[in-house]
């Protein structure tokens, strides 16, 4: 007899749960879905060619981390090649520290023998030991030692031109030439590091206006936790954090990457269109995401379909960090796809 009441009351729960057992298997991907169709486009702001969107989400609640800056100047972080010869695509990491440590992909490591930008999100715990982690070079050519090892980061993330190829090819000759490619609509020679872009005079010069009038966006805007970027007419990133302070320490290093995407394509104004930009998460929040393997803590999801590619890391339900880049210009004006699970929160 108990048996059996066990066995109705398990049938009752699958019958009644909001959750069926694949559904379980994808609650990374639900978490995401029930984020995203709650994001509200705030008012934007805009200079020439360049319009930023503030994206207010629900507030989620991480541990507490360090960031990689605050993480490399506590000497906590020891980041290295794999082995005196090294492997371009791969560094090891280990966290001395008693917090964990977030990376964002796109932070540019400076030093060693090339300067890298990991190829996924990260999420360190603490006293993690060494970790081999993927990664990608963005100064080709250098392989020599400039210091033992990434003592620092560069105050720059990668373009997202750069992130996407990163993203969508996960091929090191692509974000090479992704990286040329940028340097030259720069008119940046003297170097083949991304990072030292940034530090050349001229593009600076180009680049100042942009910093000028959208410096205090993210400080401005206080219910906002990301943002859509759009150059010209169409939507090139959207860059969206869990938690307040993660997008206002991470909106400085974005910033510039955004503004050199813009003086690249040039022109001199954009119109915004919030309602495209609604559509534009409404589309990502629908799409289909795989799960990918970390070294750290936590799920990553991948997103790779119609609609855009892009990433997601997941940390107990709560979205760390997603990223997304719309494929082509034709699909910043496609209708949003029904999001089919939306369940309560």
């Amino acid at each position: 007899m108990r048996q059996r009441t066990k066995l109705l009351v398990l049938l009752a729960l699958l019958v009644l749960s909001p959750l069926t057992a694949r559904e379980l298997d994808q609650s990374p991907q639900l978490t995401v879905e029930n984020w995203l169709v709650d994001a509200r486009v705030g008012a934007p702001a805009r200079y020439r060619n360049l319009v930023l969107y503030p994206i207010a989400l629900p507030a989620r609640k991480l541990p507490d981390y360090h960031t990689l800056d605050q993480a490399l100047a506590l000497g906590s972080l020891v980041i290295r090649e794999t082995s005196q010869q090294g492997n371009v695509n791969q560094l090891s990491i280990n966290n001395q520290g008693h917090q964990p440590v977030y990376i964002m992909a796109g932070e540019i490591l400076q030093g060693a023998k090339q300067d890298r930008v990991l190829q996924d999100d990260l999420w360190l715990p603490a006293r993690s030991g060494e970790t081999t982690v993927a990664a990608f070079c963005i100064e080709r050519g250098r392989w020599e030692y400039e210091t033992p090892t990434f003592d620092k980061s560069r105050p720059v993330a990668a373009n997202p031109t750069v992130r996407a190829a990163a993203r969508e090819s996960a091929d090191q000759s692509t974000v090479w030439s992704s990286v040329e490619r940028s340097q030259a609509g720069a008119g940046y020679h003297a170097s083949t590091n991304l990072g030292k872009t940034f530090e050349d005079p001229r593009v600076k010069a180009r680049l100042d206006g942009y910093l000028d009038a959208l410096d205090a966006f993210a400080r401005d805007n206080p219910e906002a936790r990301g943002v859509v970027v759009q150059v010209g007419d169409r939507i090139l990133v959207t860059d969206l954090f869990a938690d307040r302070a993660g997008f206002v320490l991470k909106f400085p290093k974005l910033l510039p990457s955004y503004a050199l995407e813009a003086a690249n394509e040039g022109g001199e104004s954009a119109s915004a269109n919030p309602d495209r930009t609604l559509s534009f998460l409404r589309r990502i929040a629908g799409a289909r995401f795989t799960s990918k393997g970390t070294p750290g803590d936590g799920k990553l999801l991948e997103l790779n379909s119609p609609e855009g590619s892009g990433s997601a890391l997941v940390l107990e339900q709560v979205v760390v960090h997603l990223e997304a880049f719309p494929r082509g210009r034709s699909s910043n004006d496609r209708h949003p796809i029904p999001i089919q699970r939306v369940y309560p929160r």
